[in-house]
C-alpha cells in the first residue's frame, strides 16, 4: 500500500476508534447503516456494480461454539490457495478497491496460511483495506505485527460469552496498544454491538422492522467456493454460484461471472428497495 494510503488509513482508524468509544451500540449501528445507504447511493453505476467488500472464508475452523453462531459443526473444509488467488486476481483485474476480509463463519487466525494469503491480497489489491475479524483467541503481539507487515490495515476483535477476565483484558489491551485494533463486546451484560438473528436462525430479544438492506453489497465466498446471498446466509440457503466450478470450466473471471449474473444483480436491487421476496430476508433482523 502506498505511503499516502497508509497515512490516510492510520488517521481513519484513529477517528473510527474515537467514534466507537463515544457512541452507544444501537446508535453506532444505525449511523453505520445510514452511511452504507449514502455510500451506495452516491456511487456511479459503474462502481455500484462492484461489491462494497468481499469476505472470503479460507477455512471453516473455529476455536469456539457460540450459541448465537449457526456455523456447521465438524466442518474441515479449506479453500484451496489457487482458488483464493483466482478470486483476488479477478478482483484486481476488475479494479476493485473495497475491503477484503478473510472470514465467514470461522476464526481466520486458525488458518496458518493467512500471512501468505493476505500478503498476496496486499500485492494485488494495493488500494483495498484488509480487515481481519477475529475472536482474539489466537491473537498475540507477534501475530498482529506480522499481519500488519504483510498489509493488514485493521483488526476487529470480538468478546464473546464464556470469555474469562484475563481474555477480555488481553483483547482490550490490544485495542489500547494498536490504532488498527478495535474491540466489540457481544456478552449479554456488556454488549456494545446489537445482535442479529442470522436470517431468522437465532432467537434475539430485539428484532427490528426493516425498510431496506444493503448488506447484499458485501460479497461472501464460502470455504467450499460457494458465493452466497449475503453474510446472513450461514446455511447457504441461496447459493448464487461456485467460483471453483467457474475456474474448472476455464473462466478467468470466476467471481465476476457470478456477481454480475443478471438474475443476481436484479435480486440485489430488489432487496435494496425493500422487496424482501425471500423468506430469509423477511425473517432477518439485519438491514435498516
Amino acid at each position: 500500500m502506498a505511503p499516502s494510503t497508509r497515512l490516510s488509513t492510520s488517521i481513519g482508524h484513529r477517528l473510527l476508534k474515537l467514534y466507537r468509544d463515544l457512541t452507544p451500540g444501537q446508535a453506532k449501528y444505525h449511523a453505520r447503516e445510514k452511511y452504507r445507504w449514502l455510500r451506495y447511493t452516491l456511487r456511479s453505476a459503474k462502481r455500484r456494480a462492484r461489491p462494497l467488500a468481499v469476505e472470503i472464508e479460507t477455512n471453516n475452523s473455529c476455536t469456539r461454539t457460540c450459541s448465537y453462531c449457526p456455523r456447521p459443526p465438524n466442518d474441515s473444509t479449506v479453500l484451496p490457495e489457487p482458488l483464493f488467488r483466482a478470486v483476488i486476481d479477478d478482483l484486481a483485474d476488475w479494479g476493485f478497491r473495497g475491503r477484503i476480509s478473510p472470514h465467514g463463519y470461522n476464526e481466520p487466525l486458525s488458518d496458518k496460511r493467512l500471512p501468505r494469503l493476505l500478503e498476496y491480497v496486499s500485492t494485488q489489491l494495493s488500494h483495498s483495506p484488509i480487515v481481519v475479524f477475529s475472536n482474539g483467541d489466537l491473537l498475540t503481539r507477534p501475530v498482529v505485527e506480522q499481519l500488519s507487515q504483510v498489509g493488514v490495515t485493521g483488526f476487529k476483535l470480538s468478546v464473546h460469552e464464556g470469555s474469562s477476565a484475563p481474555q477480555v483484558n488481553a483483547l482490550h489491551a490490544f485495542g489500547s496498544r494498536y490504532d488498527r485494533v478495535s474491540v466489540s463486546d457481544y456478552r449479554e451484560d456488556h454488549r456494545t454491538e446489537p445482535m442479529f438473528n442470522r436470517g431468522g436462525l437465532i432467537a434475539i430479544d430485539t428484532p427490528r422492522h426493516r425498510q431496506r438492506c444493503f448488506d447484499v453489497e458485501v460479497a461472501v465466498v464460502r470455504a467450499n467456493g460457494d458465493v452466497v446471498l449475503c453474510v446472513n446466509d450461514p446455511q447457504k440457503q441461496h447459493v448464487m454460484g461456485n467460483v471453483g466450478e467457474r475456474v474448472a470450466a476455464g473462466s478467468t473471471t470466476p467471481f465476476r461471472d457470478i456477481w454480475l449474473e443478471p438474475s443476481f444483480v436484479a435480486l440485489r436491487e430488489r432487496i435494496h428497495a425493500g422487496d424482501f421476496e425471500l423468506e430469509i430476508c423477511r425473517n432477518c433482523s439485519y438491514g435498516s
